[in-house]
């Protein structure tokens, strides 16, 4: 992500203008590997020459976005404010185009009126969208900017913010034919299309969730319709991650995601082939700060489903290693559980009944912790399953 910075700037002194835009695209697509500065960076380059070029919507876009990474910057509240001024005079201009401009008095009382919408609608593009009349108003001002926009590049970004804010709403038709036709303007930009993916895998886990009391309440046909939607947004999740992953190959994000899947299959089908495709993307992970207590859990819990308890120790104490000595959070809990029930699996029973007790002092309500420490005192405890 370094090079491509310095490729980036590079291009862009060079006059090579589209060129540095893609580059700095392709940093933003794939978040930098995870390095937040050169994202930021990289942002914020972009966002200006997408501003040069009168990109005004893509270059808003690209500013919200990097509020987002840096609330609070001076520089985007103020380009926010600008660029949304700039793009709302847009729209009255051409509104006063069309609709002829010899009203002199009247179209300066209509700007004035309009400059007044303008920051209302800078608040609700700050992410302000808090009722129904909020989204309809959001909704109708992009469709302008659909509607009037001069240049072409700009459609698929608009597109996009439509069908996030349908989103917002439970708008799931909506949604889906607003990203449709993100794709549809800018069939080779892969990000449109895995919001597309995304808004499916949300409408599964709604449609799960519903079912969620009936099952609950042993209704069998509820418990079979739960079982087959949740097999197919396996089965859904595993194909677009895989296409992700090919798209974006060092993003940590999608890789810890889609070892997830692989994981999650595997408790599921339980088929052990599957924790080694799992353990081939934690173990990537498990060296991004980020995701390292959560990918050392789930190595150690893969190595367990394996029947290779040394390696799965070893994972969990590199883990352990990796927590400061006074955090003892969940995460950090978590592991010592797992531990502990590897521990039990591999007959050292002794060191399973210490790393419980570790958890016990601290928190005797986690997890059954009371309850393993007593089956290991009468000669029991059983092992754990991981959670898929």
């Amino acid at each position: 992500s370094g090079v491509l910075l310095t490729l980036g700037k590079a291009a862009k002194h060079a006059g090579y203008i589209d060129c540095a835009i893609a580059t700095f695209e392709d940093i933003k697509n794939s978040n930098a590997g995870g390095n937040v500065k050169i994202l930021v960076e990289a942002a914020r380059e972009l966002a200006h020459l997408y501003e040069n070029n009168n990109r005004v919507q893509e270059a808003l876009d690209i500013w919200g976005y990097i509020s987002k990474q840096v609330p609070g910057d001076r520089e985007v509240t103020t380009k926010l404010r600008d660029l949304h001024a700039k793009s709302i005079t847009s729209v009255i201009e051409n509104s006063q185009k069309a609709g002829g401009g010899g009203r002199g008095a009247m179209a300066r009382l209509s700007q004035t009126e309009e400059q007044k919408k303008a920051a209302a609608a800078v608040d609700l593009e700050k992410g302000d969208i808090k009722s129904e009349a909020d989204m309809q108003a959001v909704v109708k001002m992009t469709q302008d900017q659909i509607a009037t926009a001069k240049n072409e590049s700009d459609l698929p970004k608009l597109y996009e913010k439509l069908g996030g804010v349908y989103r917002q709403f439970n708008r799931y038709e909506e949604s889906k034919q607003a990203y449709q036709h993100a794709c549809e303007k800018d069939p080779n930009n892969h990000s449109y299309k895995f919001k597309l993916h995304d808004l499916e895998i949300w409408q599964f886990n709604l449609k799960l969730k519903a079912l969620e009391p009936q099952v609950r309440a042993n209704d069998a046909a509820a418990r079979e319709q739960y079982v087959k939607l949740r097999d197919e947004l396996l089965q859904y999740r595993l194909e677009s991650f895989l296409e992700r992953e090919r798209q974006y190959s060092t993003d940590s994000r999608i890789r810890f995601d889609l070892g997830s899947v692989y994981f999650d299959l595997a408790v599921v089908r339980k088929d052990k082939s599957l924790y080694d495709e799992a353990i081939k993307r934690f173990q990537a992970t498990f060296k991004d700060p980020k995701f390292r207590a959560e990918s050392g859990l789930r190595l150690g819990q893969g190595f367990d489903a394996k029947g290779q308890y040394d390696l799965a120790l070893k994972r969990y104490d590199e883990t352990l290693a990796g927590f400061p000595a006074e955090i003892k959070d969940d995460r950090w809990k978590n592991v010592m559980y797992y531990k502990g029930s590897t521990l039990v699996k591999a007959g050292r029973k002794d060191e399973a009944k210490v790393a419980f007790y570790e958890i016990y002092e601290i928190d005797v309500a986690f997890k059954d912790v009371g309850k393993k420490i007593e089956e290991i005192e009468a000669g029991g405890a059983g092992p754990v399953q991981p959670e898929a």
